[in-house]
């Protein structure tokens, strides 16, 4: 090209010192941009931070934080102030600097158990705080992970029970002394009231002749309330006896309901009753007599609230429901009205009045066989439309159907 390409070397280099002038002014506006979202991030970042710290500092439950090697990174106010000390003498230390030696074994062990294996613990233990006095706390502990996957401590939250266990011995305590006296109490009624009953018939024979209208009457009422007095008494015990017994085994539920049915026989021959039966009945941890006294209620309730228009038909069934099994003995009697379902699971609740024999304590007492086998018991039904007890009982894992 010779000397005369060098006339268009100024133009070149304009057109190139603009070119890279665009670019780097790009470079600058995308550095711009870059620091611009970077602040955002961070300004975020500590906001949320900080959020995190506060909601931390407020929340009424003890919370720490350890590292790796099991030493106090941190905790909040409700932790400071649960134990009696203040975070700058618990932050760098070990448990064995701060808890008493016969505590502080047991929760290292734990601590590097939870970390071997990860994932979560919880564990009831006694602590003992600065003032000295001793508490029963449930510890929930949870590991947390560095950016590498390695476990970088463990965050804990603790739980003071003991107020709660206090009042659960004390209603326990309570609960026992109310079915001890209601035990003797029932027990020692009815030995005066067989005395009543026993000199009513003799003073009915002896009489018999001159009685007549209204005296045999009156006799016949005596007896008969003397009697209805007898049966609420032995039924008052029942009730009384449930829970006493730690007789728990495991009972095939198809036995026990046959053993319920075989009772009532003459009364579902009377009746011309048909009563189904699934035939895949679990087995479950149990009192076999209370969970046979259970169904004989429950089959026998259905028998004797039949409705006199239709043949009376029950069915007993049970499915799976999460860890619970749900049974339901279903019938087509009369039915019962919507605000009557959880009254008729209290004392005397006699729903049929003087139509119905009974002492109003059957359904109370199945409540409370329930719940002592750790279930739940309720009523689905409507008037004339039949009714349909509900219960759940808990599975084991050698009670699978």
């Amino acid at each position: 090209m010779g000397f005369s390409g060098l006339a268009h070397l100024p133009t070149a280099i304009k057109a190139g010192l603009k070119a890279a002038s665009t670019v780097l002014r790009g470079d600058v506006s995308e550095e711009q941009r870059l620091q611009a979202e970077l602040h955002r991030v961070r300004t975020q970042y500590l906001d949320q931070a900080m959020h995190l710290k506060v909601l931390l500092e407020n929340v009424p439950l003890p919370l720490f934080f350890k590292d790796s090697e099991c030493r106090y990174l941190g905790c909040n106010t409700a932790f400071e102030e649960f134990f009696g000390a203040s975070r700058d003498a618990l932050i760098g230390r070990s448990v064995y600097e701060i808890a008493p030696s016969e505590n502080a074994r047991k929760y290292d062990e734990a601590d590097r158990e939870l970390m071997a294996r990860r994932g979560r613990q919880s564990y009831e233990w006694n602590v003992r705080r600065a003032d000295g006095e001793d508490r029963r706390v449930i510890f929930h502990k949870a590991t947390f992970l560095r950016g590498d996957d390695t476990v970088g401590g463990i965050v804990g939250a603790v739980v003071d029970i003991t107020e709660r266990q206090k009042l659960e011995k004390e209603w326990l305590r309570s609960n026992s002394e109310l079915e001890q006296f209601a035990y003797i109490v029932s027990h020692d009624l009815r030995q005066p009231l067989r005395m009543i009953s026993s000199y009513m018939t003799l003073i009915e024979r002896r009489l018999k002749p001159h009685l007549a209208g209204e005296l045999l009457e009156f006799f016949a009422f005596a007896k008969n309330g003397a009697r209805q007095m007898d049966n609420l008494i032995l039924s008052l015990l029942d009730y009384s006896r449930i829970g006493r017994r730690d007789e728990f085994a495991m009972v095939a539920l198809q036995d026990v309901i046959a053993d319920a049915r075989l009772n009532l026989e003459p009364l579902i021959a009377e009746t011309g009753a048909v009563l189904t039966i699934a035939d895949d009945l679990p087995s479950i941890l149990g009192d076999r007599l209370e969970l046979m006294r259970l169904f004989q209620n429950l089959i026998g309730n259905a028998l004797k609230f039949r409705a006199a228009d239709r043949s009376c038909r029950i069915s007993v069934n049970c499915r799976s429901d999460g860890a619970h099994w749900l049974l339901s003995i279903r019938d087509n009697g009369i039915g019962i009205a919507p605000d009557y379902h959880e009254r008729i699971f209290g004392l005397f609740q006699r729903l049929g009045g003087d139509k119905y024999e009974g002492t109003g304590i059957g359904l109370a007492l199945c409540r409370k066989i329930v719940e002592h086998h750790g279930g739940r018991i309720w009523v689905e039904s409507a008037p004339d439309q039949g009714a349909t007890l509900m219960l759940t009982l808990p599975k084991d894992q050698g009670g699978a159907a």
